[in-house]
């Protein structure tokens, strides 16, 4: 008897367990919800540049990273290649203001590596999100509301990349 009691309370402690965490999952909120910063160019930029595609790649790195400049071209040529439903946006982790000694460099290394794809710049905003790097470079992926579907990729690791890509887009 004592079993079977203790049988279906742990089955009732599964479902609610199971329930509430179905609820949280429903009602989480993008860590980067509050996104408001400017791009390179000085436009204004919120989270509803995710809505703009599937799936977003969202590369964080810096000017002073040299594996994140090594790669640059690659990710610049990659980001090219892919298929309509997928962006590519960088995160320049150390350039907050285009006033920022490091923003002329940051435009230097995206001009030379061909990189046409959206860079963004730093900020308070972006706190939920760089407060969790590790390192840079370090690459999210993201849906429509800005949200992680997968876990990040630590490291300048194109094929990597491209594996999470083509595996989320179910290829």
């Amino acid at each position: 008897m004592k079993k079977r009691i203790l049988s279906l309370l742990m089955i009732l402690l599964l479902a609610a367990v199971t329930a509430s965490a179905g609820a949280i999952a429903e009602t989480a909120v993008s860590p980067l919800a509050g996104l408001s910063t400017v791009d390179m160019d000085g436009n204004a930029v919120d989270a509803s540049i995710f809505a703009d595609a599937e799936l977003t790649v969202l590369h964080v790195w810096a000017t002073d990273c040299s594996p994140c400049i090594a790669e640059m071209p690659d990710i610049a040529a990659w980001s090219e290649e892919l298929p309509e439903n997928v962006q590519v946006i960088g995160l320049i982790f150390d350039v907050l203001t285009p006033d920022d000694p490091t923003f002329s460099r940051a435009r230097k290394i995206l001009d030379l590596s061909g990189a046409s794809f959206v860079n963004l710049l730093n900020n308070d905003t972006l706190n939920p999100l760089t407060d969790m790097l590790i390192g840079t470079p370090t690459t999210y992926f993201l849906d429509t509301n800005g949200n992680f579907v997968d876990s990040p990729v630590l490291g300048a690791y194109l094929q990597a990349y491209i594996e999470k890509v083509d595996r989320l887009l179910g290829r």
